[in-house]
């Protein structure tokens, strides 16, 4: 943590610059960028990170030899995974057992990523020789059913994973997350290649808990829930990341999909941990690295909750620059924020139906951080009057530096000769308050 009274803030691609009022400093708060880096990929980069990788498929040739094909599932452009990186050992390793290759995009209920999307993904070369696959999530006829989880609901996956013979790497990285403890792992399948009766119920498992009993917390209900897919379809090889404050690789983590996402859950808690110490009266947060749209920025909302003190203010920079949500907006203002026992007495009463909680999972999530604190949204793009009618403050990027700077003189006046408490969070999607 750093203390000075200038900050240019991320905003989306670009920074809004933030001068505090004379006298008042902020704590930094950031994830770590000099967390412990394994010694060979430290100072190789790619070039050990293409090594690694080998030597793991190396050890799989029996099975690559033996397999019909090779299918990598892989994260979509709302995540940061380097998968430009990761892919090339892997395809090389199946055109040297002679054996057909493809990717098929885990998105869950993401939107499709468009060509171009896919090209700076996976890389302009891979695209125009590997195909790419969409999942269709809500086709029934592409998703293969193993019956009942022991959460009482169907298991669907993408029929294309389950297809006899085919070897499925996983890709993806490893950060904290609110509905699950911490991304990577079997969550590239669930809820990644699943259906929509499964990926509603698995999120809103998550409502039922306070985020300090999901956020960080590696072995909980809904990452139990989550690893119970690899009874039935188990990935053959995982590949997952674990990045730095600066998107650098610190950790590669391969081989077995639960011991090797705990391994990373453990380092990922290294780089993105930061003890929360007092909460602040106003803090200041970006919404990296995810910030299309509001689905994706809530993240950070939920991420930044206890750096707050209650009663205090969150303010966001969020530019959603694609709205509310492209594939959930309507769903999400139909129902509105509210705290958790709320949302969870209109699920049970039927006020919101069994196709919408994954939208209700959302609405509970930010809902208990509404309850908390006040929230303002800085974006460009969100209308003011229909979202404030929601619980929010809208605020325009011009007018960011003087929203401060009246919380702070609001603080002073609500607790004459005391300091308004500011602290700034950098990546506050990714970041981990430590209580």
């Amino acid at each position: 943590m750093a203390s000075h009274d200038h900050y240019d803030i991320k905003w989306g691609i670009g920074e809004l610059p933030l001068d505090l009022p004379a006298g008042v400093h902020a704590e930094e708060v950031s994830p770590a960028t000099a967390s412990p880096v394994p010694e060979k990929a430290k100072h190789d980069g790619v070039a050990a990170i293409t090594r690694l990788i080998a030597s793991e498929l190396a050890k799989q040739r029996g099975r690559l030899e033996k397999s019909a094909r090779i299918l990598v599932a892989s994260d979509d452009q709302t995540r940061v995974t380097p998968v430009k990186t990761l892919l090339p050992p892997v395809i090389r390793a199946a055109k040297s057992v002679g054996k057909p290759v493809s990717i098929v995009v885990a998105g869950g209920s993401h939107r499709r990523m468009t060509r171009e999307e896919k090209r700076e993904k996976f890389g302009s070369a891979v695209v125009d020789e590997v195909p790419v696959l969409d999942h269709e999530w809500s086709d029934e006829s592409g998703l293969a059913n193993f019956g009942k989880a022991r959460g009482g609901y169907d298991l669907k996956l993408a029929r294309v994973a389950c297809e006899p013979g085919t070897f499925l790497v996983g890709l993806g990285n490893i950060v904290p997350h609110r509905v699950c403890g911490y991304s990577g792992g079997y969550k590239i399948l669930l809820p990644g290649l699943t259906c929509q009766d499964t990926m509603n119920r698995i999120h809103y498992a998550s409502a039922a808990y306070p985020s300090e009993r999901i956020l960080g917390v590696p072995r909980n209900p809904v990452r139990d829930a989550i690893n119970e897919v690899g009874a039935h379809r188990p990935i053959d090889l995982l590949v997952n990341t674990v990045l730095d404050g600066a998107s650098r690789v610190v950790s590669l983590c391969l081989g077995d999909p639960v011991a090797a996402q705990y391994q990373g859950a453990a380092v990922a808690r290294e780089v993105y941990g930061v003890p929360v110490g007092n909460p602040a009266d106003v803090v200041v947060a970006d919404a990296v690295p995810e910030h299309a749209d509001w689905w994706l920025c809530a993240k950070a909302a939920c991420n930044c909750k206890s750096f707050v003190r209650s009663g205090g203010h969150l303010v966001l920079l969020a530019p959603c620059t694609e709205g509310w949500s492209p594939a959930h907006a309507d769903v999400l203002l139909e129902h509105g924020y509210h705290p958790p026992a709320e949302i969870d007495e209109m699920v049970k009463g039927g006020a919101i139906p069994p196709n919408h909680l994954l939208e209700a999972s959302h609405l509970a999530h930010v809902g208990e951080v509404m309850a908390h604190c006040h929230v303002h949204v800085v974006s460009d793009t969100l209308d003011k009057k229909t979202f404030g009618k929601h619980g929010f403050d809208i605020v325009r990027s011009r007018d960011f530096q003087a929203l401060v700077h009246d919380l702070v003189a609001g603080g002073r006046q609500v607790a004459p000769g005391r300091s308004t408490s500011v602290k700034v969070v950098r990546r506050g999607s990714e970041i981990l308050p430590l209580c």
